[in-house]
């Protein structure tokens, strides 16, 4: 199966339109997602009113476009920059068959590959929480301050302490992750990269991913596991790959003025993968 990923698109129309010209010209067959695909938003009630349209407005025609070109099947997660109070209308769409929301049970491509996606992100220095979890179970560095989540209803402030202490860890969530046996094909589709690699170096060197991803990788060893968050990663490292053993990590990055994903066959991933830019 010929698999297009991309991540971070942020609402830019333009982007969305070169995705759409890469499923035609390179005969995609399924579309993943990484997650933060709505406009960023620091406002924050017309923030979400924004974020509501474009998924109402701009994404649902998108996927229908997509089903128009043949696409099989289009999964996708929410990111740390999408409102949480978005998802609702997202949900509305999945009820339609426009596309997969992932989650942490797999989603079936074809009898060999098994889909989950994993949206939540170590904390960072932005204010919108709704996708954020400490890391692992013993972490206390984490913002002590006013910050805000999205709901249903609207927005809501809120102690980042007890916010972050309540809330179970991305330790603790992938640990109860049930993965498929061999031969199977696991893909995960996780918005955080995994810490210490190629995947998640800041513009100033330092890595900004998730310990407890990283963990989870060594200790399951996923067929392929698809990353984004860390827009500069690929340029500053050099690299959009590695593997972790026997796994295959990727984050293709995203750029504003260059779309940036990658486009694999299934059957053979390590001899077809190129990158939009980096290749």
């Amino acid at each position: 199966m010929k698999i297009c990923y991309a991540s971070d698109l942020h609402g830019h129309l333009h982007h969305y339109q070169a995705l759409l010209a890469l499923v035609q010209s390179e005969k995609i067959e399924a579309v993943l997602l990484g997650g933060d695909l709505l406009p960023h938003q620091e406002r924050r009630d017309s923030g979400l009113r924004e974020q509501i349209r474009f998924v109402q407005e701009t994404f649902g025609p998108f996927a229908s476009e997509l089903r128009n070109h043949g696409i099989r099947f289009l999964g996708l997660i929410l990111g740390n920059d999408d409102f949480a109070g978005a998802l609702p209308e997202f949900q509305k769409l999945e009820k339609q068959g426009l596309f997969s929301l992932l989650r942490d049970s797999p989603v079936f491509l074809d009898s060999e590959l098994a889909v989950f996606g994993y949206p939540f992100v170590p904390p960072t220095p932005f204010l919108l929480k709704d996708f954020e979890k400490r890391d692992r179970n013993t972490d206390t560095d984490f913002p002590q301050r006013r910050v805000f989540i999205t709901e249903e209803n609207g927005i809501r402030e809120i102690d980042a302490k007890t916010f972050f202490e309540t809330r179970s860890t991305i330790e603790q969530d992938l640990a109860s992750w049930e993965m498929p046996s061999f031969p199977c094909k696991t893909i995960c589709v996780m918005h955080s990269p995994p810490f210490g690699t190629f995947l998640d170096r800041l513009s100033n060197g330092q890595c900004a991913g998730s310990r407890a991803i990283m963990e989870f990788i060594s200790r399951t060893q996923p067929w392929l596991t698809l990353h984004g968050h860390i827009h500069e990663s690929p340029q500053v490292s050099g690299k959009y790959f590695q593997k972790i053993e026997n796994t295959l990590s990727v984050n293709p990055g995203q750029r504003v003025d260059r779309f940036c994903a990658v486009v694999f066959d299934s059957t053979a991933i390590e001899k077809t993968i190129f990158h939009t830019v980096y290749d």
